[in-house]
């Protein structure tokens, strides 16, 4: 879960990521990171599902992305 709750960010076994958004009911951006795949992804703060943290991390085995989503 992601932006209050909002949002989610939902991983395939093609080292995609999407970010699903509910109210919308559809998924707003594809991340096309790894090949390899995405092993974890986790928010950028520790507190970031209370306060208004918009990017996030993900891991792949041999690279650490930091994504925003408000950039296209």
């Amino acid at each position: 879960m992601h932006d209050a709750d909002q949002k989610a960010i939902l991983n395939d076994s093609d080292g995609q990521l999407h970010y699903y958004d509910f109210e919308k009911g559809n998924v707003i951006q594809t991340y096309n990171l790894s090949q390899k795949g995405i092993q974890d992804v986790c928010p950028e703060y520790k507190l970031a599902d209370i306060k208004e943290y918009k990017t996030f991390k993900a891991v792949s085995p041999n690279t650490i992305y930091e994504i925003d989503p408000r950039i296209k």
